[in-house]
């Protein structure tokens, strides 16, 4: 399908790219109260978002894929 496109995708949501290149992965900064600064989260999953900041929030999600990648 070509260098950037890929049927067999490992996670949902990924609109036919391959989740493999670091050429198609997003930036995430997260800044606050209680985070720790110029801490290298190195990757980060879209599955760990949700759980990340509804730990900030104060609750969390037990049934979410992914975890909280602050702890």
């Amino acid at each position: 399908m070509g260098e950037y496109l890929d049927s067999n995708t490992a996670q949902k949501a990924q609109h036919g790219y391959c989740e493999n290149l670091k050429d198609m992965r997003a930036s995430f900064y997260i800044e606050g109260k209680n985070i720790e600064k110029n801490k290298d989260i190195e990757e980060l999953r879209l599955v760990d978002v949700a759980p990340t900041l509804a730990n900030i929030m104060g609750f969390e999600i037990p049934t979410a894929e992914g975890m909280n990648i602050l702890k």
